[in-house]
């Protein structure tokens, strides 16, 4: 059976958007399994005297049922560098334990920290994140994006980020990308030149 996952922010003994992750949790399981769940995520979550300080990630996986509950401490990763890597085919728009095709694409990364997958000449995700690009001050997301991320969906209902076509040709017509996901907000997010973004 696939196996699907949930990050879920944790700072300082608060948990994050969780009625977007509940979202989320929920149209993925009808759509693999053809019916609503009755689990509540938060009844899930357990938190210690410890996670009450600092920055936590709670991983929920989970089929028919809920599989593993981990919360770990999360550093953030610093990223400077992006390589433009290229699938036609790929799918990730449940968030799967299977992250193998995400993989095999990072391992084209070269010198580069990160990667933006080009899927038919659209700009779609990194390899963790949804992108966010900047140009005078107005933040746009590409609307060919591979996984609905909560962070992304947060920001676009709250109509901080802009959805719209974003085609390869298009990055360097932006001055910024941001880095976006459950953990990283866009305030949070480094901000990476368009010209630190390389060809393969």
């Amino acid at each position: 059976m696939t196996l699907f996952s949930e990050a879920i922010k944790i700072k300082d003994g608060e948990i994050h958007d969780i009625i977007f992750h509940q979202a989320r949790f929920e149209h993925t399981f009808q759509m693999n399994f053809g019916n609503r769940p009755t689990i509540q995520l938060k009844d899930h979550i357990v938190l210690d005297k410890k996670h009450h300080s600092g920055l936590w990630k709670c991983r929920i996986c989970y089929g028919l049922q809920i599989t593993s509950v981990e919360i770990t401490q999360y550093q953030k990763r610093k990223i400077d560098t992006l390589r433009l890597v290229y699938d036609d085919e790929i799918d990730y728009r449940y968030k799967s334990v299977d992250r193998s095709a995400i993989d095999r694409l990072l391992l084209q990364k070269g010198s580069c920290d990160d990667i933006i997958i080009i899927k038919n000449g659209k700009v779609t995700d990194s390899s963790f994140s949804n992108i966010v690009f900047e140009k005078e001050g107005i933040f746009y997301t590409p609307i060919s994006f591979l996984l609905p991320g909560t962070k992304r969906n947060k920001y676009i209902e709250a109509k901080s980020i802009i959805p719209t076509e974003i085609y390869e040709r298009d990055i360097y017509n932006y001055q910024s990308i941001r880095l976006i996901n459950a953990m990283i907000d866009l305030e949070e997010s480094p901000v990476i030149p368009v010209t630190n973004v390389f060809e393969k």
